[in-house]
């Protein structure tokens, strides 16, 4: 069917900061646009002066995503110049954060993203 004016979805657009794990790196960029109660997201980062086998997480989302499974979506990555390459990854039910995959299949860890590198890419996930 087609859009209603009347449906009462409320729609909302704006920036928002995207950080990696230690909350550095020198670019971090991005937009959104809210209809309802899902989220599309676009970002840019570049890391900090990241390093060790902790569990690397896009962080500060716009918005917390859904309590469940069923709420988080998908990251699609657009260019990336990291260490290993980010295959995409997942938005964290209940969380303003994003993990990402890499080729094995395993969430990307500090060290696999690397130090100043940058990540672009979308997400879209839904809000309770």
């Amino acid at each position: 069917a087609p859009a209603d004016a009347d449906s009462g979805l409320t729609y909302e657009e704006g920036t928002w900061t995207p950080q990696d794990t230690d909350l550095g790196g020198s670019v971090q960029s991005g937009m959104y646009t809210k209809i309802g109660n899902l989220v599309t997201c676009h970002f840019t980062l570049t890391t900090g002066a990241i390093s060790g086998g902790s569990l690397f997480y896009i962080k500060n989302l716009p918005f917390t995503c859904g309590a469940t499974d069923a709420f988080r979506g998908a990251v699609s990555i657009a260019y990336t110049n990291a260490t290993n390459m980010p295959l995409g990854g997942n938005v964290t039910e209940g969380a303003t954060t994003a993990y990402l995959l890499i080729g094995t299949g395993d969430i990307a860890t500090d060290d696999e993203i690397g130090s100043s590198k940058t990540i672009a890419g979308s997400m879209m996930y839904r809000v309770d």
